[in-house]
């Protein structure tokens, strides 16, 4: 089981990579739709262009750049 739980973990990571990846490229190529979407919200539609960007880009692409990066251990 303990040889089990860090290929698991890693599997875990991969799919979350993947998921942000595909959200953030989904994004990209219907970007004119995603704008118009958030634009046409209530709340944020005097944010919407800020918005845009900062989805694409925080949310989407430094996240699954963030799970690339391995943690180092303590132990040095």
């Amino acid at each position: 089981m303990r040889k089990i739980a860090p290929l698991i973990q890693t599997l875990i990571c991969y799919l979350f990579i993947v998921l942000f990846i595909y959200a953030a490229v989904s994004k990209l190529m219907d970007f004119e739709n995603f704008q118009i979407q958030l634009a046409q919200s209530t709340l944020l539609s005097v944010y919407a262009e800020f918005i845009v960007y900062t989805i694409i880009i925080s949310i989407g692409i430094v996240i699954a750049l963030l799970l690339l990066v391995r943690k180092r251990t303590l132990q040095q």
